[in-house]
């Protein structure tokens, strides 16, 4: 199961118990995950979702600075 399979899956938990942080922040990575996969026209490797995960953490952290 690749990583965008297992953050579908949590999305889906977390909208089943109604726990709205988990539930926004799986979008958001989702969201930009489908948005480079449309861009590019393939589907993204492990590692790739690795990195946009980590840019949207740094973007987080140089936000609330």
């Amino acid at each position: 199961m690749s990583i965008t399979e297992k953050l579908k899956e949590e999305l889906k938990i977390a909208i089943k118990t109604q726990y709205e942080l988990r539930k926004n922040i799986l979008r958001v990575v989702l969201g930009e995950v489908e948005t480079v996969e449309s861009r590019t026209g393939v589907s993204l490797p492990d590692d790739k979702v690795y990195s946009i995960i980590r840019k949207i953490i740094t973007s987080n952290e140089e936000t609330e600075k």
